[in-house]
């Protein structure tokens, strides 16, 4: 069985994974003050102690070194150890005080780290496959945009599969991902299928609509949604409220309305990890089971919520409408 928790974490990103063979996965981290779940100890809760009486977290992944992806790192590599890293390769040069990249860097330097290559040949854990679409260029001098280098990770499981795009935005999607792993007819003429296509898709960027387009009004990019044809569509993002309350409607935080009724056309529900953690089990014959939760493991001794909701893929509350 594989577990995947997308934890509450606010504006930001963080989902645990625990794999099959009983390895541990981090991909992101957002710790912070003021989000609703502290994930040190959530992590605490759902990592047993190594036979030396350690914690382990077998896996980290940064998908790019944005400070919502990375917020916490020192914190966490205190708390667990921390046993590969897997990056995107970029890295940032323009000078700007970023306190949890410098921790993130010394990080790396401490430990090593992968820079994952996108290809269509998997990278194995056991019996759990993850693909990688998008990359950094590792020239440094050749670095185009964060967001644009951001890791794409699709992990497979027993015929079941999981898209985690990171903040991944549509020039990404239509210069790099779709031409190469959609499906496409070689020079020789053989046909490759199209790697994309994903039972559920973590969505980029919170919800943003730089997903299908660069401005507001632009005519959306829908081919990489359309060749992930998700069932369902997992939002890490504050609400919509939330949003509004901490940057002001005119900055316009994601979640962003046109880029959820674009979702919406093409998944069968989209939740949002705002109303609570999300968990997905896959069984080792590819069944999903969920868990929609209130924050478990809410900061400030708040009492621990209950699980409202045990279910596959049948819309239970919350989810997003845009009727509603």
């Amino acid at each position: 069985m594989v577990k995947v928790h997308h934890i509450n974490v606010g504006h930001g990103d963080t989902t645990f994974v625990e794999l099959s063979d009983g390895q541990t996965m981090l991909i992101d981290c957002n710790y912070t003050d003021s989000a609703e779940e502290d994930i040190l100890e959530y992590l605490d809760e759902h990592i047993e102690k190594t036979d030396n009486g350690k914690k382990v977290l077998d896996y980290l992944v940064i998908t790019h070194p944005d400070e919502d992806h990375l917020c916490g790192v020192k914190e966490l590599s205190e708390r667990f150890e921390i046993g590969t890293i897997w990056e995107s390769g970029f890295r940032f040069d323009d000078g700007k005080d970023r306190p949890h990249y410098d921790d993130y860097l010394a990080l790396i330097e401490e430990k090593k780290s992968i820079k994952l290559r996108a290809g269509r040949a998997p990278y194995k854990i056991g019996d759990v496959n993850f693909y990688c679409f998008s990359s950094s260029k590792y020239d440094e001098d050749e670095n185009n945009d964060v967001h644009y280098d951001c890791i794409v990770l699709r992990m497979s499981y027993a015929g079941s599969s999981v898209l985690f795009a990171g903040d991944s935005n549509y020039k990404c999607w239509k210069d790099k991902i779709v031409k190469y792993y959609g499906e496409r007819t070689t020079a020789n003429g053989d046909t490759l299928e199209n790697l994309l296509e994903s039972d559920y898709l973590h969505a980029s960027h919170h919800g943003s609509r730089s997903f299908f387009m660069e401005k507001k009004d632009d005519e959306p990019y829908k081919a990489g949604i359309k060749n992930i044809d998700p069932s369902v569509v997992i939002v890490s993002s504050l609400s919509k409220e939330e949003s509004e309350d901490q940057g002001g409607e005119d900055q316009d935080w994601p979640p962003h309305d046109d880029a959820l009724d674009i979702y919406e056309d093409y998944c069968d529900e989209i939740l949002l990890t705002s109303d609570g953690n999300i968990v997905y089990e896959i069984s080792d014959d590819g069944v999903f089971e969920r868990n929609l939760s209130e924050n478990v493991t809410e900061r400030r001794g708040k009492k621990k919520g209950k699980v409202i909701a045990s279910v596959g893929f049948t819309p239970p509350k919350p989810y997003y409408d845009k009727n509603i």
